[in-house]
């Protein structure tokens, strides 16, 4: 993966940066291609976004048939 596209995927420098748990600095020292290893941890912030987002939808949803219910 190249650096462009990991940083691309998570949305920039620093939201990388927060998605992964590191200083913006050591985002803009990643190597281009990404090593294996942060290529790694940039797939696993897109999953855990990935959920957090569908936990939100459900959420939603529960909260809605709970309205149609009441």
């Amino acid at each position: 993966m190249k650096k462009a596209e990991g940083i691309g995927l998570l949305g920039g420098v620093a939201r990388a940066a927060i998605d992964i748990g590191i200083s913006e600095s050591a985002v803009r020292l990643w190597p281009d291609p990404l090593t294996p290893a942060i290529r790694d941890r940039v797939q696993a912030a897109l999953y855990r976004r990935q959920l957090a987002e569908q936990e939100r939808n459900v959420s939603d949803v529960d909260r809605s048939v709970r309205r149609l219910v009441a």
